[in-house]
């Protein structure tokens, strides 16, 4: 095994918007206690090295972020590591079900919700299942 996946095997990049739910920020809790290192972006500064070395990106999907640069360019650093992203959507009315254009983005990866506590707590086990 060489370095590169030594490194990332614990690493979960997690992209938020600083507007995002209560509940993300307690599924970004349970991720931790898991025993895994979160990675975020500090302030504006987007590390593309952090996003390349991440075993798992996920990302949180509002109605804001189609205005937030950073976000959108860790979207972008994210298609292009080719690992595995999971995206959390945090508005039930701000869905791919619910509004066509996001497939465009989500495209053929994983979305789960994340907008109550039931919902939380039905993502963390799922995201939890795929990390074991």
């Amino acid at each position: 095994m060489g370095t590169a996946s030594s490194v990332s095997c614990n690493i979960i990049y997690f992209s938020k918007d600083v507007l995002q739910n209560e509940y993300i920020n307690q599924l970004h809790n349970k991720l931790e206690q898991l025993g895994r290192k979160i990675v975020l972006r500090e302030s504006n500064n987007i590390s593309e090295y952090s996003i390349h070395q991440s075993e798992y990106i996920i990302i949180c999907i509002s109605p804001n972020t189609i205005r937030s640069i950073q976000q959108i360019t860790e979207i972008n650093h994210a298609w292009d590591s080719q690992k595995p992203i999971i995206y959390i959507m945090t508005d039930k009315s701000y869905t791919p079900l619910c509004n066509p254009e996001l497939n465009s983005v989500v495209k053929k990866h994983m979305w789960l919700s994340c907008v109550d506590e039931t919902s939380m707590n039905e993502s963390f086990t799922h995201i939890s299942q795929l990390l074991h």
